[in-house]
């Protein structure tokens, strides 16, 4: 839904105010996997979300949600925002036209998000805390998605990988 078009050397997602920009993948992941991303946002403040998969069941990790205050998984406890439910991470996490790169590491009982080579984001997952908002579902229950809220950005990469042991 919304407006995604290739251009530029990457995907690009635009949304709305009040109409999220979603992009599903066919990507079904394993039960632990990577899933690297280079992103940068083209313009306005508000959030991009990663949908993932883990522990048999699909979320939506939020970057820079509530004008770019706060970042992490996006219906936690019952709670939507991240930092509602005690589990997030404050500030702003993207500059206008700078690329980021965000590595999502899920492992059956962790998820660790890696902003620009460094761990930002470690956590002791339970699975079962989480769900997926209604404005963030897509048709398929098991794959990895994208969704733009008011705004632009631009993957110029995406990569899903199987973590070496």
């Amino acid at each position: 839904t919304g407006t995604w078009r290739l251009a530029g050397g990457g995907l690009s997602g635009t949304g709305g105010v009040n109409a999220l920009a979603k992009l599903q993948t066919t990507y079904t992941p394993p039960e632990e996997y990577d899933l690297t991303l280079y992103i940068t946002r083209k313009e306005g403040v508000e959030n991009i979300a990663v949908g993932l998969v883990a522990g048999g069941k699909q979320f939506a990790f939020e970057l820079d949600c509530l004008a770019s205050t706060w970042s992490g998984p996006h219906v936690l406890d019952g709670k939507e925002y991240p930092g509602s439910s005690g589990v997030g991470v404050p500030g702003k996490l993207f500059t206008n036209g700078k690329v980021r790169t965000l590595t999502f590491m899920v492992r059956k009982e962790a998820l660790i998000v890696r902003l620009d080579g460094k761990d930002w984001f470690p956590w002791k997952a339970e699975w079962n805390r989480l769900n997926l908002h209604p404005s963030c579902a897509v048709t398929s229950k098991n794959t990895l998605f994208l969704a733009v809220g008011a705004g632009s950005y631009q993957i110029s990469r995406m990569l899903a990988t199987v973590p070496k042991e």
